[in-house]
């Protein structure tokens, strides 16, 4: 329904017949609960709006590099991401917030041209590919009612692998000849992965990040 007033004013009753299959009875009181307090609150007739916040992704990476000239280099290794998006159904006071977090885990490929290859530092463009794979996904749900949650639920998600490909710019400290620590800002684009799930990836398939770990090089 698309106001809180519809809800409130169907009832008990004929609401358990109507959605009880897609609905259990807890979850239909504590929607009738926040109905009742936006009618209360002369907030009935206003159209229950969805509003999504997605943090920006968080990113960490190993990586090994094998020069293959003192210019090109190959590299892969591993990456670690985490998602995280919140979404509001109507107000925070008196609504429905859902808590969605993503883990993945990413294998990159990717070739390297090192523009300055000093003793201390390097200089880089990158090209490549990398596939991620989800190994935790959550999504949890909080019935809202005078600000407190009168209502949890927790469960799971399945994702499917994400593909993307990335241009980027580094700039590498080199601690060691074979070790250094790496700052990439990369303009990725992440590949619709087909399963209708909401991210900051779905919503900015076009993004630009800063991935910040260890290289091994040899």
């Amino acid at each position: 329904m698309d106001y809180w007033k519809s809800i409130y004013e169907f009832g008990h009753v004929d609401y358990y017949e109507q959605e009880g299959p897609d609905l259990t009875k807890e979850e239909l009181d504590a929607l009738y609960l926040i109905a009742e307090a936006n009618v209360m609150a002369d907030n009935g007739d206003g159209e229950i709006k969805r509003e999504s916040h997605h943090e920006l992704p968080v990113s960490f990476s190993l990586s090994l590099q094998h020069r293959l000239t003192p210019h090109w280099s190959i590299e892969t290794g591993l990456s670690y991401s985490r998602l995280s998006s919140q979404f509001t159904i109507g107000e925070p006071q008196a609504g429905i917030i859902d808590y969605q977090k993503i883990h993945y885990v990413g294998l990159p490929l990717k070739v390297s041209y090192n523009w300055l290859n000093s003793n201390q530092w390097s200089l880089y463009t990158s090209l490549g590919v990398t596939l991620e794979y989800p190994i935790y996904s959550s999504f949890s749900t909080d019935f809202m009612l005078n600000g407190k949650s009168i209502l949890h639920q927790s469960n799971s998600i399945e994702m499917p692998l994400q593909w993307s490909t990335g241009l980027g710019i580094g700039l590498q400290y080199n601690v060691t000849p074979h070790f250094g620590i790496f700052a990439e800002p990369n303009f990725y684009y992440y590949i619709p992965d087909g399963s209708g799930i909401e991210t900051f990836r779905t919503q900015h398939p076009f993004s630009i990040s800063l991935p910040i770990g260890f290289r091994f090089t040899w």
